[in-house]
């Protein structure tokens, strides 16, 4: 494990994605949903019979349209949504329900974190279920934080489903609370923002909304600087030519059978009523959605989205509207935006990307995404294209890219094969930390500008593991040895920030079968 090197110049602001914030019903703090809640405690809690009569009128009106293509309601489907989903949809104030609490960490370092209870949010000295814990879980950078300093290491978080430029708000708050708790630590007048996938909407809200003065540097992590083509497609519904395929494929077993009888155009008009109904309960609530359409599709999509009947029937959706082309306005000059802020301010923005694969690869939450028209067409990293977590950067034919086509080309960096939960790739983690630290750059330091895909997730608990049984001193001296041998390996390639996917993958299995 490397020593911490120096003390940094300014703190670091994590800004979390999608899938990164713990929510969760207050009497459940321990039932967390990410995106949508997974559990059906938690999706029919609260039911009213009025609720679950509609859900299975709407259950047999799907099954019936898949059958023959009609029967299917949209208003009901759209009363079940509004049902299933109530503790995501907020008010026009941009208000979650009472009964959801969401995990905000404000301006408390992660060595506070780690002496703050998970349920209660107090400060408890030997804290058994710490904050800290949870994050690392969602920030896998634990073993790198020593690197930097857990007191100086922050993180903003906000429900997945809110209003953007509330959010910016927040952060703007936020990051003057880290200023003030830094006077007797690094003692910057500025923080460095490290936005991760959804992070980068908020952050370029942020932006347009106050500026950079107190930002000295964003690193961002495969962040949605320019939407996701997959996302949009979807709230229009805009499926691939082999979509049904595509869904045999995810859904299998019988169900995959009973789809196999569906008529192609059933099966899209049934599914095109069910995406435009949830759209319309649910992702109409936010801006924060709509902020992860592409700003060259934004008027294409936003005519379907915000049509003159639609907003008449809605409560609050030219709001919705209004925020929503206030923040595209601004996203459609992001690379002369933050050209001028870095001239205003001295502000230096830096982007680390995942390509190599289409929509919907290499994620288990978001496989759905390879049904959209444009999984075939974009070099991606299974969730947002390329063009949009390295803004500009352009895509051959052949699959390469071009790097010098993007809009800050020599602060920009390129993981090949790595799908968009980066956070799983140490080296790319290792590289946010230098940039953070000032040990690099640009390009031409010591990270390779090309580099591979690394997948860890599971790593760091085998070296536990390892340790612990080397430690218990009742191991033979031929397993010893074989653990021994196989952590060694697998610490060196922690070191090593030269990824090799088949040789990494290798040294992980050995680890685990030393273990066994």
């Amino acid at each position: 494990m490397e020593e911490k090197r120096k003390m940094p110049d300014a703190p670091i602001v994590f800004v979390t994605g999608i899938g990164q914030t713990w929510s969760s019903l207050k009497e459940k703090y321990s039932d967390r949903w990410n995106l949508f809640p997974r559990s059906s405690k938690l999706l029919f809690n609260d039911f009213k019979i009025k609720d679950y009569l509609n859900f299975g009128l709407f259950a047999a009106e799907t099954g019936i349209s898949f059958l023959t293509g009609r029967g299917l309601r949209h208003k009901r489907t759209g009363k079940a949504f509004s049902a299933l989903m109530k503790y995501c949809i907020p008010d026009r104030n941009g208000k979650l329900s009472d009964d959801v609490k969401v995990r905000i960490y404000g301006p408390r370092s992660f060595d506070i974190l780690r002496h703050t209870d998970f349920d209660s949010g107090e400060y408890i000295e030997n804290c058994s279920d710490p904050l800290l814990n949870r994050i690392y879980i969602d920030i896998p950078c634990g073993r790198l934080s020593h690197i930097y300093g857990e007191e100086n290491l922050y993180c903003f978080n906000y429900p997945s489903f809110s209003r953007l430029y509330q959010d910016a708000d927040k952060l703007h708050e936020m990051i003057k609370g880290v200023i003030e708790d830094q006077k007797n630590k690094t003692g910057s007048d500025k923080v460095i923002l490290v936005p991760m996938s959804m992070g980068a909407t908020v952050v370029n809200a942020y932006l347009d909304k106050y500026g950079s003065g107190l930002v000295s540097k964003v690193i961002s992590i495969v962040g949605a600087w320019n939407g996701s083509n997959a996302l949009a497609d979807l709230l229009v519904f805009k499926t691939a030519p082999d979509a049904k395929e595509k869904l045999g494929s995810l859904i299998g077993g019988k169900a995959l059978e009973a789809a196999n009888k569906v008529k192609k155009e059933n099966l899209h008009k049934t599914l095109g009523i069910i995406i435009d109904a949830f759209v319309e309960a649910v992702l109409l609530k936010t801006t924060t959605f709509m902020a992860l359409i592409p700003a060259e599709r934004y008027a294409e999509v936003s005519k379907v989205l915000f049509t003159d009947e639609r907003i008449k029937r809605s409560e609050f959706l030219d709001e919705i509207k209004s925020e929503s082309e206030k923040y595209h306005n601004a996203q459609a000059n992001i690379a002369s935006r933050l050209r001028e802020l870095k001239e205003k301010y001295g502000t230096d923005f830096y982007f680390i990307s995942g390509h190599g694969l289409k929509f919907g690869d290499g994620s288990n939450d978001f496989n759905f995404l390879g049904m959209m028209k444009s999984s075939s067409q974009t070099d991606t990293d299974g969730v947002i294209q390329i063009s949009s977590t390295t803004p500009g950067t352009k895509t051959y034919p052949d699959g390469n890219i071009d790097p010098d086509s993007a809009y800050f080309a020599e602060h920009s960096w390129y993981f090949e094969g790595q799908k968009h939960e980066l956070g799983t790739n140490n080296t790319a983690l290792r590289l946010a930390f230098d940039i953070a630290l000032g040990e690099i750059d640009d390009i031409s330091g010591k990270y390779p500008q090309f580099n591979k895909a690394r997948d860890i997730k599971d790593l760091y608990k085998l070296i536990d593991k390892a340790n612990e049984m080397l430690a218990g001193g009742n191991l033979d001296n031929e397993k010893s040895a074989a653990i021994s041998s196989a952590l060694e390996n697998a610490e060196a390639m922690l070191d090593c920030i030269n990824n090799d996917p088949e040789k990494d993958n290798r040294i992980i299995e050995n680890l685990r079968k030393a273990v066994e």
